[in-house]
């Protein structure tokens, strides 16, 4: 049985990827300047704080080993959803930040 990837456990998991990784988006390569729990002044999440991004989606049979996970922006990870990044997925990153500048 796999561990739900949510709560205290995803947190721990992040702040333990951000203390070990450098900060740079896995998916865009752009420097990621705001860390875990990082919200904009309306109190949404900010769309470019870190997040976990799993190489190979949970969905799709991937662990939360350590070589599974890397740095991404929130919305970048978003973007690329269960996607493997492929270049089809990076089209679509690429289009999230041309139309957010």
């Amino acid at each position: 049985m796999t561990r739900q990837w949510s709560g205290h456990y995803a947190q721990r998991v992040l702040a333990w990827l951000w203390s070990t990784s450098p900060h740079l988006c896995s998916l865009c390569g752009q420097p990621i300047t705001a860390g875990p729990g990082a919200r904009l002044a309306d109190g949404r999440r900010d769309p470019m704080r870190a997040s976990v991004d799993h190489t190979l989606a949970r969905s799709r049979g991937g662990s939360d080993s350590p070589a599974n996970l890397r740095l991404a922006h929130l919305s970048c990870n978003s973007a690329k959803g269960a996607r493997a990044a492929t270049s089809r997925a990076r089209r679509v990153i690429d289009q999230r930040a041309f139309f957010s500048a």
